[in-house]
């Protein structure tokens, strides 16, 4: 009697089986190690990965507090801190934001080039991405504030190019907009303005521009 597939599958299980509980036989104390090892780095992976977890909460915690420091006026203390978690915590996600709020400690005390120097780095290194736009966003502003006027407008129109959609997009444009008055360079200021118009009607940012636009055609030509 033929037998059927069902049973021919079955057989062939059966024997797979043997042969593995065989080959395990033979070279037990191999595959024991193996299995030893396999436990191991379960245990190592869940180890790290909890205290990872752990290092991750205790940064951001100590993320809060220096915030907290900043906005109460504690700018050294606050420095001293977001400088602990750059240094001890720099694999968290605490870290690149210490980073961002360092540059803008410095900028309050009117410290720009050093928050330059902060964010220049952070915005080539392209890292994390999500943090980038706001990045270059007070990179523009620092070089605003700092009186780089050239280099805050080129700041802005790399900006603009790269993230064309972006919710800072409006803004980014209206600093470029003011850094071209701040130039004495009316026409390019208008021109920013004119687009803001076309680009986001019935805005708050549309009307802003069309309120210098009107106070711009009101100006003598430079």
């Amino acid at each position: 009697m033929e037998l059927s597939r069902t049973e021919l599958k079955r057989n062939e299980l059966v024997d797979f089986v043997g042969g593995i509980a065989e080959r395990i036989g033979r070279n037990r104390s191999f595959y024991a190690s193996i299995a030893v090892t396999v436990l191991v780095l379960i245990i190592l992976s869940v180890f790290f990965l909890s205290r990872y977890h752990t290092m991750a909460l205790r940064a951001d915690e100590k993320l809060s507090y220096a915030q907290a420091l900043l906005y109460n006026g504690q700018g050294d203390e606050a420095t001293r801190m977001l400088d602990e978690i750059i240094s001890q915590y720099g694999r968290t996600p605490a870290a690149p934001l210490a980073r961002l709020i360092q540059a803008e400690a410095l900028s309050r005390q009117q410290k720009y080039q050093e928050a330059e120097n902060i964010l220049l780095p952070f915005t080539r290194q392209n890292k994390p991405k999500y943090l980038i736009p706001m990045s270059v966003v007070a990179l523009a502003a620092t070089q605003e504030n700092g009186g780089k006027l050239n280099e805050a407008a080129a700041t802005c129109a790399s900006f603009i190019e790269k993230y064309p959609e972006h919710i800072l997009t409006p803004k980014v444009y209206e600093s470029l907009a003011r850094i071209h008055e701040l130039k004495n360079t009316p026409l390019e200021a208008k021109a920013v303005y004119e687009k803001i118009v076309t680009l986001y009607p019935g805005s708050g940012w549309a009307a802003r521009a069309q309120e210098r636009l009107a106070q711009l055609a009101g100006s003598p030509s430079k």
